[in-house]
């Protein structure tokens, strides 16, 4: 399950696991990211809530 809100994320991850859901909750950029193989994207670079990612400004 993919959202860009931050706290909605958290919503939802507390929601799977209160109710036992086999559900993996990501922020769109870090879904997106992950679609580009490997390749980093402009919305992975820009996407501050994405947590644990490097979070470099774009030239």
């Amino acid at each position: 399950m993919a959202t860009a809100c931050p706290g909605c994320m958290i919503q939802l991850m507390d929601g799977a696991r209160r109710f036992g859901l086999d559900v993996e909750v990501v922020h769109l950029g870090q879904l997106m990211a992950a679609g580009t193989a490997g390749a980093e994207s402009a919305a992975h670079r820009h996407c501050p809530a994405a947590v644990g990612h490097n979070h470099r400004q774009a030239a």
